[in-house]
């Protein structure tokens, strides 16, 4: 079981045992809402305005600043879901570092069990939000406690049993359950309170299953992605025993998510292959214009950004982000990435649209040279590069 404190914890934020599911979703709809994209779409004009002023013209470079240096070794990150300012990145080396990417501090940091391993999978508790869990490609799996990490205390509440060569991890929206996967055909099924593993899913795929989501609303849906070029939809109330559906890509699926409000689904696969689905059957809605190399190993990334209106993507042989309409599909604008030793020498590793922040991106940029750390860039499409500004210094708060 988990300590003490978590328990109290979790009964005080409603979130125990005893609670219905109705309040525990109530409450994770209200935390979901007070989001300031939220309250910046209350104001069309704005928007309007803000749409325009980032449709720059061709070549034009938005302006970008690093919010995570090179010296950290950042391979995997997110956004808080609740706190504008908080971000967490796991590193090459196994650190867990929480950043205020606003200010430019470390609010805390804690190194992962056993030897160094990248942080490959991270996610932020939704109902009891100072708390994380991240796994490494070892199959470590921790809680973290955030506080604790902001006092410089062992902020490890619990560790997992291991799942070996885990590429991705995901938490229901109940804090309650969480799926873990990685370079194997099955899906580890957690009690993230109990601290147990409650079941493995066998055989899910028939090649390994690279990224799985739980939905945002719902604790019981999820949906998994494949080399084997199926992305499936899954009920935990059916036990895993058959997809609800099956859609299926031309190259293998690199990674999927859900859009924000539960109604579509986004697969990535290999080569700049992007699909949207809905959720509700699996139903095409929309496969993106998006120019292929011809490449296997040209693994592409995909995420929603303001809200569910817009795809961002990238790959790791180009330097490119390109952004697309998710109503439409047409082409919105794309930026190419150069830290001044030129656009060939780097490429867009991962990336994700800044929940908070409309036309705010983050971009995990890799470099091509082995001795070359990545960095992440955080990207302003509202406004040109100043050549006067100047990096943030990320010291410890």
């Amino acid at each position: 079981p988990l300590s003490t404190s978590w328990t109290k914890e979790t009964d005080s934020t409603g979130t125990a045992s005893g609670s219905s599911c109705g309040q525990d979703q109530q409450e994770a709809d209200r935390k979901m809402s007070l989001t300031s994209m939220g309250e910046y779409m209350k104001h069309p004009s704005t928007f309007v305005r803000s749409m325009c002023a980032c449709r720059q013209p061709p070549g034009a470079q938005p302006a970008t600043r690093m919010i995570a240096p090179s010296h950290l070794r950042p391979r995997q990150f997110e956004y808080h879901p609740t706190k504008p300012e908080e971000l967490v990145i796991g590193t090459v080396n196994g650190e867990v570092i929480v950043l205020n990417h606003l200010t430019g501090s470390v609010l805390g940091q804690a190194t992962a069990a056993g030897p160094p391993h990248s942080i490959l999978g991270l996610c932020w508790l939704r109902l009891n939000d100072g708390l994380l869990i991240s796994g490494s490609d070892s199959g470590n799996i921790q809680l973290y406690d955030v506080n604790l990490m902001k006092h410089n205390r062992t902020p490890t509440i619990y560790k997992y049993e291991n799942f070996e060569h885990l590429t991705s991890l995901h938490i229901d929206c109940l804090d309650d359950k969480f799926l873990v996967s990685g370079y194997s055909n099955d899906v580890a099924l957690y009690d993230l309170k109990v601290g147990k593993k409650i079941q493995t899913f066998k055989s899910l795929h028939s090649q390994h299953i690279n990224v799985l989501k739980f939905a945002n609303f719902s604790p019981s849906l999820f949906a998994t992605s494949s080399f084997d070029k199926d992305v499936k939809m899954w009920d935990l109330r059916e036990g895993a025993n058959r997809p609800i559906f099956t859609c299926r890509s031309d190259q293998g699926n690199v990674m999927v998510c859900f859009s924000p409000d539960d109604r579509y689904l986004l697969s990535s696969a290999v080569d700049n292959e992007v699909r949207q689905y809905t959720a509700v059957d699996g139903r095409l809605t929309m496969k993106f214009d998006i120019l292929s190399l011809g490449s296997e190993h040209n693994y592409t990334r995909s995420y929603y950004m303001n809200g569910s209106d817009y795809i961002i993507s990238g790959s790791c042989e180009e330097s490119v982000v390109r952004i697309y309409c998710a109503r439409t599909g047409r082409f919105f604008r794309d930026f190419t990435i150069d830290r001044g030793s030129g656009p060939a020498s780097l490429y867009v590793q991962s990336l994700r649209g800044d929940p908070f922040h409309p036309f705010h991106l983050s971009v995990l940029v890799a470099y091509n040279h082995p001795l070359a750390p990545s960095e992440m860039l955080e990207v302003n499409l509202l406004s040109r590069p100043d050549p006067m500004q100047v990096e943030p210094s990320y010291l410890a708060a």
